[in-house]
């Protein structure tokens, strides 16, 4: 297991999952919330961006989305936000063991620390396969749906906020390090 994190972590890998991670967040995605949000006719904040989210969010969100925003939202987490999850999980793994390599040593047991991500993706999942059912649920949503729906979003924005933390962390202690030498 080692060995993989270690090979992961090549600038080579870290690079290329950061330009496919940012195509995501930088384009796919807002292109396509964009979309919804024309047809909706005003800017609607998606449940996988919020912080938590109560049963009269929900039914507001798709009821403003209309049929077509539904259906571009149902593809866009069904496709994309499948896909999404394995790139930025795989960036954040290469660039947490590549943060310990290069500030403690290939060694370091920390390595292990770039599985932290993995947790982030699962629930990612977990939210994602909800807002589907969600979407195919509406107009009849039930309140325990919404409720685990937000309670996987919470998990995880809180996983990836300690997963970005210390990608922080770790980038101003390899700044650091290179700096004294």
């Amino acid at each position: 297991m080692k060995q993989l994190l270690l090979t992961l972590s090549d600038w080579r890998i870290l690079l290329a999952f950061l330009l496919l991670s940012s195509s995501f967040s930088m384009y796919f995605f807002p292109h396509n919330l964009n979309k919804i949000n024309e047809i909706a006719g005003k800017n609607l904040q998606i449940l996988d961006t919020r912080g938590s989210y109560t049963l009269e969010e929900v039914q507001e969100l798709l009821t403003d989305m209309k049929a077509e925003g539904r259906e571009l939202y149902h593809h866009t987490t069904s496709v994309l936000d499948m896909i999404y999850p394995v790139v930025y999980t795989i960036f954040m793994l290469s660039l947490l063991v590549f943060l310990v390599r290069n500030i403690w040593s290939p060694d370091s047991n920390l390595v292990y620390v770039g599985l932290l991500p993995l947790g982030t993706m699962l629930f990612d999942y977990l939210e994602n396969f909800n807002t589907l059912g969600l979407l195919a649920a509406y107009p009849e949503l039930s309140d325990s749906a919404v409720r685990y729906g937000s309670t996987m979003t919470g998990i995880k924005w809180g996983i990836a906020f300690v997963c970005l933390s210390m990608m922080l962390l770790g980038l101003i202690g390899w700044g650091v390090k290179k700096i004294r030498g």
